[in-house]
């Protein structure tokens, strides 16, 4: 079973909380020499490393929005225990929709909501690239006047998996790609 406190850090324990700083100040500065915005697509490591969400356009992509998915954890295992709809519950951690329905909305500014598996609620929510390999994600709460984030970072490497552990005691081999 996976541990309250890797859920935790999972999902961002502490992402919105009451000593958080207001929105004012804190957020992302844009470019005006840039033509187009930096990219957010592909793999990110949250902070802890504990975890990496995959962020693409949202369904068909026509409408510009996109989506984060939680496609691997440290501890695998993990369900979403706190999800305010009783028939999800049972449901694994992996795969789960975390990052929801961003659309630009300056330079390098991108909003959505995020949800938190932790206590099962969903906040407003901003991304903002702060360079090519990293990601600046912010939740907030009461209309944006509470908001606190962190870093993400871009994952190089992103064909790997978890891979079961072997019942037999041996070590787990690592299956090359074709």
């Amino acid at each position: 079973m996976v541990s309250q406190k890797v859920l935790a850090a999972t999902f961002l324990a502490g992402f919105i909380t009451a000593s958080s700083m207001a929105q004012t100040g804190n957020r992302p500065r844009t470019s005006a020499t840039s033509q187009k915005p930096a990219p957010i697509d592909g793999e990110w490591i949250v902070a802890d490393q504990t975890a990496r969400i995959r962020i693409a356009p949202c369904g068909n992509g026509s409408d510009g929005a996109h989506c984060g998915t939680l496609v691997w954890t440290k501890t695998p295992g993990g369900v979403d225990s706190n999800n305010p709809d009783p028939a999800q519950r049972s449901k694994p951690l992996l795969g789960l929709e975390i990052v929801k329905d961003m659309k630009l909305k300056g330079q390098n500014l991108w909003e959505g909501s995020v949800y938190n598996a932790i206590n099962g609620k969903t906040y407003s929510a901003t991304l903002a690239p702060q360079s090519p390999t990293t990601l600046k994600i912010e939740g907030c709460i009461l209309g944006g006047l509470l908001c606190d984030g962190e870093i993400w970072t871009r994952a190089v490497e992103t064909g790997g998996t978890i891979l079961p552990k072997p019942t037999d005691g041996t070590r787990p081999r690592a299956v090359q790609p074709r």
